[in-house]
């Protein structure tokens, strides 16, 4: 089963924008406060950092699930281009 989930912080309009993209094209989503585990906050950083980020993360940060880590895929930011390519096949799925 695929699907999607967003790490958010409190006031962060990119991940505003992402969970109303989303609600928009009724595609199912979950959220993580990534603020309030330190655990959950340290993994980001983890990803981020084997990622080539550096310095502050630019959130969310988005995780599509397809059950099979080969085929997982994840992004900093919002990023609609992402957001129709992994996030539309949610749908497509169920339909």
């Amino acid at each position: 089963m695929k699907t999607i989930t967003i790490y958010t912080t409190p006031a962060c309009s990119q991940c505003n924008m992402t969970k109303r993209w989303l609600e928009t094209r009724n595609i199912p989503y979950s959220v993580v406060d990534a603020t309030a585990d330190e655990n959950v906050a340290d993994s980001i950083r983890s990803r981020a950092a084997s990622d080539g980020h550096t310095g502050k993360v630019q959130m969310p940060y988005v995780q599509y699930s397809t059950g099979d880590a080969e085929t997982d895929f994840h992004w900093f930011g919002f990023i609609p281009a992402h957001l129709e390519k992994y996030a539309t096949t949610i749908t497509q799925e169920a339909a």
